[in-house]
Protein backbone atom coordinates (compact mmCIF):
# COMPACT_ATOMS: atom_id res chain seq x y z
CA UNK A 1 0.00 0.00 0.00
CA UNK A 2 1.34 3.42 -0.95
CA UNK A 3 1.79 6.03 1.71
CA UNK A 4 0.85 9.65 1.13
CA UNK A 5 4.44 10.85 0.70
CA UNK A 6 5.20 8.27 -2.01
CA UNK A 7 1.94 9.07 -3.82
CA UNK A 8 2.69 12.82 -3.84
CA UNK A 9 6.24 12.20 -5.02
CA UNK A 10 5.04 10.07 -7.95
CA UNK A 11 2.24 12.47 -8.85
CA UNK A 12 4.61 15.45 -8.94
CA UNK A 13 7.08 13.55 -11.15
CA UNK A 14 4.28 12.64 -13.57
CA UNK A 15 3.15 16.27 -13.70
CA UNK A 16 6.69 17.46 -14.44
CA UNK A 17 7.10 14.92 -17.25
CA UNK A 18 3.79 16.00 -18.79
CA UNK A 19 4.81 19.66 -18.58
CA UNK A 20 8.21 18.91 -20.12
CA UNK A 21 6.54 17.01 -22.95
CA UNK A 22 4.11 19.84 -23.62
CA UNK A 23 6.96 22.39 -23.68
CA UNK A 24 8.97 20.22 -26.09
CA UNK A 25 5.96 19.84 -28.40
CA UNK A 26 5.47 23.63 -28.48
CA UNK A 27 9.10 24.34 -29.37
CA UNK A 28 9.32 21.76 -32.14
CA UNK A 29 5.77 22.16 -33.40
CA UNK A 30 3.83 19.64 -35.45
CA UNK A 31 5.41 18.07 -38.52
CA UNK A 32 4.75 20.02 -41.70
CA UNK A 33 2.96 18.41 -44.65
CA UNK A 34 6.22 18.41 -46.62
CA UNK A 35 7.97 16.48 -43.86
CA UNK A 36 5.17 13.92 -43.74
CA UNK A 37 5.06 13.57 -47.55
CA UNK A 38 8.82 12.91 -47.59
CA UNK A 39 8.50 9.76 -45.51
CA UNK A 40 8.97 6.51 -47.42
CA UNK A 41 5.93 4.30 -47.89
CA UNK A 42 6.04 0.57 -47.39
CA UNK A 43 5.58 -1.22 -50.67
CA UNK A 44 5.80 -4.74 -49.26
CA UNK A 45 4.76 -6.39 -46.04
CA UNK A 46 7.35 -7.97 -43.74
CA UNK A 47 7.98 -11.66 -44.33
CA UNK A 48 5.60 -13.71 -42.20
CA UNK A 49 6.82 -17.10 -43.27
CA UNK A 50 7.08 -20.06 -40.93
CA UNK A 51 9.35 -19.64 -37.91
CA UNK A 52 12.25 -22.12 -37.84
CA UNK A 53 11.88 -24.71 -35.07
CA UNK A 54 15.28 -23.86 -33.54
CA UNK A 55 14.17 -20.32 -32.58
CA UNK A 56 10.56 -20.93 -31.56
CA UNK A 57 9.62 -20.11 -27.99
CA UNK A 58 7.81 -22.45 -25.67
CA UNK A 59 5.08 -21.12 -23.40
CA UNK A 60 3.89 -23.28 -20.52
CA UNK A 61 0.55 -22.45 -18.88
CA UNK A 62 0.92 -24.35 -15.63
CA UNK A 63 -1.57 -23.76 -12.81
CA UNK A 64 -2.10 -25.10 -9.33
CA UNK A 65 -4.98 -23.76 -7.18
CA UNK A 66 -3.14 -24.89 -4.05
CA UNK A 67 -0.07 -22.70 -4.64
CA UNK A 68 -1.31 -19.77 -2.55
CA UNK A 69 -1.80 -20.43 1.13
CA UNK A 70 -2.84 -17.01 2.37
CA UNK A 71 -0.10 -14.44 1.79
CA UNK A 72 2.56 -17.13 1.28
CA UNK A 73 3.32 -19.62 -1.46
CA UNK A 74 3.08 -23.33 -0.79
CA UNK A 75 6.64 -24.62 -1.29
CA UNK A 76 5.66 -28.09 -2.46
CA UNK A 77 3.19 -26.72 -5.02
CA UNK A 78 5.77 -24.21 -6.28
CA UNK A 79 8.40 -26.93 -6.68
CA UNK A 80 5.90 -29.11 -8.52
CA UNK A 81 4.95 -26.25 -10.89
CA UNK A 82 8.56 -25.32 -11.61
CA UNK A 83 9.72 -28.87 -12.25
CA UNK A 84 6.69 -29.74 -14.39
CA UNK A 85 7.27 -26.60 -16.47
CA UNK A 86 10.92 -27.60 -17.02
CA UNK A 87 9.90 -31.11 -18.12
CA UNK A 88 7.34 -29.67 -20.56
CA UNK A 89 9.77 -27.13 -22.00
CA UNK A 90 12.50 -29.74 -22.50
CA UNK A 91 10.07 -32.49 -23.56
CA UNK A 92 11.62 -34.77 -20.95
CA UNK A 93 10.35 -37.33 -18.43
CA UNK A 94 12.91 -36.25 -15.82
CA UNK A 95 13.49 -32.82 -14.31
CA UNK A 96 17.21 -33.58 -14.07
CA UNK A 97 17.42 -34.41 -17.79
CA UNK A 98 15.33 -31.31 -18.57
CA UNK A 99 17.85 -29.04 -16.82
CA UNK A 100 20.73 -30.92 -18.50
CA UNK A 101 19.22 -30.12 -21.89
CA UNK A 102 19.88 -26.42 -21.26
CA UNK A 103 22.77 -26.41 -18.78
CA UNK A 104 26.08 -28.23 -18.42
CA UNK A 105 28.48 -28.71 -15.49
CA UNK A 106 30.66 -25.88 -16.84
CA UNK A 107 27.85 -23.32 -16.80
CA UNK A 108 27.78 -20.65 -14.12
CA UNK A 109 24.29 -19.63 -13.07
CA UNK A 110 23.51 -16.17 -11.71
CA UNK A 111 20.02 -15.53 -10.38
CA UNK A 112 18.60 -12.12 -9.44
CA UNK A 113 15.22 -11.87 -7.78
CA UNK A 114 13.18 -8.68 -7.97
CA UNK A 115 11.46 -7.82 -4.71
CA UNK A 116 8.42 -6.14 -6.29
CA UNK A 117 5.38 -7.37 -4.41
CA UNK A 118 7.53 -9.14 -1.83
CA UNK A 119 5.68 -7.58 1.11
CA UNK A 120 2.30 -8.89 -0.07
CA UNK A 121 3.15 -12.27 -1.61
CA UNK A 122 6.47 -13.21 0.00
CA UNK A 123 7.42 -14.98 -3.23
CA UNK A 124 11.12 -14.21 -3.44
CA UNK A 125 12.42 -16.62 -0.80
CA UNK A 126 10.10 -19.49 -1.72
CA UNK A 127 10.80 -19.26 -5.44
CA UNK A 128 14.53 -18.92 -4.80
CA UNK A 129 14.58 -22.03 -2.60
CA UNK A 130 12.54 -24.08 -5.08
CA UNK A 131 14.65 -23.00 -8.05
CA UNK A 132 17.98 -23.62 -6.33
CA UNK A 133 16.84 -27.06 -5.08
CA UNK A 134 15.68 -27.98 -8.58
CA UNK A 135 18.97 -26.84 -10.10
CA UNK A 136 20.97 -28.85 -7.56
Amino acid sequence: MENRRLFLKRASRAALWMLAGRCAAQTTGPASEDEVRGLPHLTTLPDRGPIPERIKSVVVDNRNPMILGGPKLHEGAMTSLLEEAMRLIADSESTRRAWRKFLSDEDVIGIKFDEVGYEKLNTTDVLADCLVRSLE
